[in-house]
């Protein structure tokens, strides 16, 4: 099928207020979404009647716990919808699954820099045949951008996630549930400082293939 015609992916956006919510529904659309952004302080019930394919938690300036409607939803949702968070949307997944997030210690804390990340041959990263054989254009480790001061070390993820990706340096960078769709990163794909605008369309597109239809 070509563009026009393709079934494109419904995902609700919640955006807790934060300045990089426009350049991530872009980046969404143009790999293939359809968004309808609601705000952290709507009522939850507004994403059942949409009926999303997905639910994407944005980036925003607080601690999970002060991040609005963002546990509820995934308490509401995880077992019902695929959850993709980015930044605060991450943490609020870890810490959906008592996981801690902590302040960082100040060598550790990045705000609009790149790092190089270290991530394991799986999607999102690397998809297989099945998911549509899309690479994802990086070569581990990869230069990803990080806007946090807040995260959690590896030796205190919870067991019921996977640890996708880190800094090298112990703290965790991407996140898989094991039994839930649910999927996160620290760092913000959509940014021009990961990679370059290709490679991060198509780590999105990926998550997209993933989670979409």
């Amino acid at each position: 099928m070509d563009e026009e015609t393709s079934v494109r992916t419904k995902v609700i956006y919640i955006d807790h207020y934060d300045s990089f919510a426009n350049l991530i529904a872009n980046r969404f659309q143009n790999a293939g979404a359809d968004i309808i952004m609601l705000k952290s302080d709507c009522d939850i019930s507004r994403i059942a009647e949409s009926d999303p394919d997905m639910i994407l938690l944005g980036p925003g300036h607080s601690a999970p716990e002060d991040a609005g409607n963002y546990l509820d939803v995934i308490r509401e949702f995880k077992a019902r919808k695929p959850i993709v968070g980015i930044c605060l949307g991450f943490q609020a997944i870890v810490a959906s699954e008592s996981g801690r997030i902590k302040p960082l210690i100040e060598s550790e804390i990045l705000h609009g820099e790149s790092e190089h990340i270290i991530y394991l041959e799986k999607p999102p990263f690397v998809m297989s045949a099945s998911l549509g054989d899309i690479s994802a254009m990086y070569r581990s480790p990869a230069n990803f951008a990080r806007y946090n001061s807040l995260g959690i070390h590896m030796d205190e993820l919870p067991d019921s996630l996977e640890m996708l990706a880190s800094n090298g340096r112990g703290y965790v960078m991407a996140v898989k549930h094991k039994q839930y769709d649910m999927l996160g990163f620290q760092f913000h794909p959509e940014s021009h400082l990961s990679g370059d605008e290709y490679s991060a369309s198509n780590l999105i597109a990926n998550i997209l293939k993933m989670y979409g239809r």
